[in-house]
């Protein structure tokens, strides 16, 4: 078994501001992935997940993947630099409608309500030449992201034109290649999976706080979202399985 750690934004917090949704500062994030190294735990890439999943092959204990959704510059500014320092691979997840984009990302509530008093910096997309930077130096891989990132549960015909879109036109910009999906949202049904599956993506991430396991669908692994006040200690146990019954409470409950 292995897990995956999701991240969106790194930004520092602004003072007479409330915390921005789903952020880890720049000084947790490093706190965070140094003391789960110390902890003896080694991090992989995605796409050898992948590879070892698809060839039955057996990771090293304490195996985890680090992936960002959305792509906010601040994963440029801010994680990218411990990433190189440690030399460390991640997933990058990409929409591609909102690469360079100067304004914020439409989902992101906290820069609508407060980007007229905090910097640009805390809420931009990224840009197309950082992702290239990161991308040229062998250890970030560009992952798709849909075009929109738009919830596409119930409409799979417009997930699989979406998909498509991004797809290409990440073609376009960062060369062809095999890449991976994380979902808009973590949000997935059958029908997405399905439409993923036949898209041609590796593999398809979701939110579900859950381990992968070795007979696990690639198309529709889970992810441990980390939060600022998540410490080494709390991942650790994330990592170890200690709240995979969250989500099979979660499906027992709607059952019901």
């Amino acid at each position: 078994r292995f897990g995956i750690l999701l991240f969106h934004r790194i930004a520092p917090l602004v003072d007479g501001v409330p915390p921005p949704t789903h952020n880890v500062t720049p000084g947790r994030f490093r706190e965070q992935i140094t003391g789960l190294l110390d902890r003896g735990f080694v991090v992989a890439r995605l796409d050898d997940m992948v590879e070892a999943r698809r060839h039955r092959s057996v990771l090293s204990p304490k195996t985890f993947a680090i992936t960002f959704d959305d792509a906010y510059e601040t994963v440029y500014r801010n994680a990218w630099p411990v990433l190189t320092e440690l030399g460390l691979p991640a997933t990058v997840f990409i929409s591609t409608a909102f690469l360079d984009r100067q304004e914020p990302f439409p989902f992101d509530r906290w820069a609508r309500q407060y980007g007229r008093v905090v910097s640009a910096e805390t809420y931009r997309p990224i840009t197309e030449n950082q992702c290239r930077e990161m991308a040229d130096s062998g250890l970030v891989t560009i992952g798709a992201h849909t075009h929109t990132h738009r919830d596409f549960r119930g409409r799979a015909s417009e997930f699989q034109v979406d998909l498509a879109d991004g797809l290409r036109q990440l073609d376009v910009r960062f060369g062809h290649r095999s890449r991976a999906l994380a979902f808009p949202f973590g949000y997935a049904d059958e029908t997405l999976i399905d439409v993923a599956r036949a898209t041609g993506v590796t593999c398809a991430l979701t939110t579900r706080a859950a381990l992968i396991e070795p007979d696990a669908d690639p198309f529709s692994w889970g992810r441990f979202n980390v939060y600022e006040s998540d410490t080494a200690t709390t991942l650790e146990a994330k990592l170890q399985g200690w709240y995979s019954w969250v989500p099979r409470l979660e499906e027992r409950m709607t059952e019901r």
